[in-house]
């Protein structure tokens, strides 16, 4: 800690206001030689002129680690994310991934994702006017490990994903056959009547 500073002698309030940086001058300007300011420092110090802008603090020296941290860094997995399918098969809409809360960017096919060993949670989902296909799945990463994660995107908006460590079947493919089968019976009705 340093030592208190002396008292300021009485100065000029109107000139030393200028050059103490609330207004006048423009920052990171020297106030000129013979300010009353820097004068009186000076001779209260005991010291030379400033030559250049104060510093408010000395320069700190490097403090070392306690003894807790780990000297050595944290050990990675990977995971290997794969979105099941293609642009024209799953959707026009490339799905949305974050990886223990950081957003990737994402496409259809088999990603290497780098992640801290121990536990990850893979949030995935799509959104087209609305958010759908959300899935979510926790994993336990090991040190040099790699952890498969599939991911499937709905046939519809109004389901959730699948999300696994396997193969996922896509959610929905009933209720599209179902009401595409119903909008064609409709259709022939309109057309025979």
């Amino acid at each position: 800690m340093p030592p208190p500073r002396p008292p300021m002698p009485e100065v000029d309030r109107r000139v030393a206001h200028r050059w103490s940086g609330r207004g006048g001058a423009a920052a990171g300007t020297r106030p000129p030689r013979g300010c009353p300011r820097v004068t009186a420092m000076t001779q209260a110090t005991g010291g030379p002129e400033p030559q250049g802008p104060p510093t408010s603090q000395p320069p700190s020296q490097p403090q070392p680690l306690p003894q807790s941290f780990p000297q050595s860094p944290p050990q990675q997995g990977t995971i290997r994310l794969t979105l099941q399918g293609n642009e024209l098969t799953a959707g026009w809409v490339t799905p949305t991934v974050v990886v223990s809360g950081h957003r990737l960017n994402s496409r259809f096919g088999t990603m290497d994702v780098p992640v801290w060993a121990g536990p990850n949670r893979v949030d995935v989902s799509t959104q087209w006017m609305r958010e759908y296909g959300q899935a979510s799945l926790e994993v336990v990463v090991r040190p040099g490990e790699v952890v498969p994660v599939f991911y499937a995107v709905p046939w519809h908006r109004f389901t959730t994903g699948s999300i696994g460590s396997t193969k996922q079947p896509r959610k929905g493919v009933v209720p599209m056959v179902v009401g595409i089968a119903v909008l064609l019976l409709a259709l022939v009705l309109l057309l025979t009547l």
